[in-house]
């Protein structure tokens, strides 16, 4: 019987559409936004975006480990390991037991998660909101919206399990079909609100519908497989609290590793903008995160094929198949490649003059267009790589990685200093703190790991088509 873990060109598809509408629909109801509310709401609305920004840092590598070893009990595994995971040889079909103590354990985990972050920022948010919004915009609305807020990263960190339960399980179509379905929920609830003049709390209550409705979708998708309904009773069977230690002892070294390397990457990413905006006059400041945000969304987008590759590669890790691992790989990496060489040519070529036309000096230069390319290129080529490794439950990069971001915290303003803000020199300092060891380092461990030649990899790149299974 097939497990469902190979990667179609359907999958391929459902998750650009998926990344495409989810990366796009902050953007499109921006222009109700500017329509509907003040200056001072929607700097509230900015400030709850990037509060909810932080979600995925309270997750601290959960999702990535449940996923993983979902998938490990899906394709046959019949125990979980601390590191790696027992070879599958023939058809031994999935250990629904085992995987009901995942599932109860992940539920249960999250749910302390999301008591103890709501809380954090219940507390610590009133606190920031009470003194830097309510004073401007006060009113029962505006209190109401917090509320809600804080309910709406409750539900979407609790229920974050159920994505991972479908990821873990192959159906990356349901995944995206779930979110562009709870995209289209959100966008519809904030701006029919608006345009009913329902004020600030409608883009708050269409998060939080998007919440509601992308987990449940989810559910409904899982729930909703034949081989999941014949075996419902070995799932929602009664699952004793030392049955989840186990589960959360074994998953925790990984966990934690994982919650670190996010945090470094927000460091290395995200965090850029901010250590620019301390040391740039404001106009190069908006030139240089225009940049930023063009050169990280078009290698997200591009690389978010990798994302519908990695339930094959824990499957195959688990049967020991090296052969297609590489395989899969390969022809992902070449695909990332390719679309983020055209995405780039589009974007300086077609998109920037357009907004030249609008706005003179708005557009970055291409030299720093092109170093901030190169340096998003190979930070999510070498992530990429990472995740394929912490596809076979081991997570060596997490020190690196680490490292590295306290390095970059270090350098960057004083090469800012030294430089008068130059952005160029900034960016070339992120690109060389990389290059010297993660960039190459983890491509090549995984290479090396699955037993494949450098030169066959770059063979497999270069002669295969771009379906991505073997």
């Amino acid at each position: 019987m097939s497990d469902g873990m190979s990667t179609s060109t359907k999958k391929i598809l459902w998750t650009y559409i998926g990344t495409a509408v989810s990366m796009s629909s902050n953007f499109l109801i921006l222009p109700f936004i500017f329509k509907y509310l003040n200056t001072q709401e929607i700097g509230f609305w900015y400030i709850l975006l990037s509060i909810n920004g932080l979600v995925s840092l309270f997750d601290f590598g959960f999702d990535p480990s449940f996923a993983r070893n979902i998938a490990y009990v899906w394709s046959g595994a019949q125990t979980l390991l601390r590191k790696g995971a027992n070879e599958v040889s023939g058809d031994k079909g999935t250990n629904f037991f085992l995987l009901g103590r995942i599932i109860a354990s992940a539920r249960y985990i999250y749910m302390l998660l999301s008591v103890l972050a709501t809380l954090l920022i219940a507390i610590l948010g009133t606190v920031y909101v009470s003194r830097v919004v309510f004073p401007t915009l006060s009113g029962e609305w505006y209190y109401a919206s917090w509320v809600v807020f804080c309910c709406s990263m409750f539900i979407n960190l609790y229920y974050g399990y159920m994505s991972a339960l479908l990821r873990g399980t192959g159906k990356i179509v349901e995944v995206n079909k779930s979110m562009v379905l709870a995209r289209t929920i959100q966008l519809s609830v904030t701006i029919i609100l608006l345009i009913f003049h329902a004020g600030f709390i409608a883009p708050v209550l269409g998060l939080l519908f998007y919440g509601i409705s992308y987990r449940q979708f989810c559910r409904a998708f899982f729930f909703s497989d034949k081989r999941i309904k014949a075996n419902i009773i070995a799932l929602k069977r009664k699952i004793e609290i030392n049955e989840i230690k186990s589960v959360l002892l074994t998953i925790w070294p990984n966990s934690w590793r994982d919650g670190l390397v996010s945090l470094s990457n927000y460091v290395v990413t995200q965090g850029t903008s901010l250590i620019a905006g301390a040391f740039m006059p404001l106009g190069q400041v908006g030139v240089y995160s225009l940049g930023v945000q063009f050169a990280s969304s078009l290698t997200v987008g591009a690389n978010a094929v990798s994302n519908a590759v990695h339930p094959y590669v824990q499957s195959a890790f688990v049967k020991r198949d090296f052969e297609g691992m590489g395989i899969s790989v390969a022809r992902t990496t070449k695909l990332y490649t390719l679309t983020t060489i055209i995405g780039s040519f589009v974007v300086y070529f077609a998109v920037f003059p357009v907004l030249h036309f609008f706005k003179h000096s708005s557009t970055p230069s291409l030299a720093l267009f092109s170093m901030l390319m190169l340096y998003y290129f190979l930070f999510y080529l070498q992530s990429s790589f990472a995740a394929y490794i912490a596809d076979m439950n081991e997570i060596p990069y997490m020190k690196s990685f680490v490292i590295t971001s306290v390095i970059f915290l270090l350098i960057s303003p004083i090469s800012l200093s030294l430089s008068g803000g130059n952005a160029e020199i900034f960016v070339v300092v992120a690109v060389v703190c990389q290059l010297v060891y993660n960039n190459w380092k983890w491509p090549m461990f995984f290479i090396n790991k699955i037993g494949i030649k450098l030169t066959d990899f770059f063979k497999l790149m270069l002669n295969s088509g771009i379906r991505l299974t073997k």
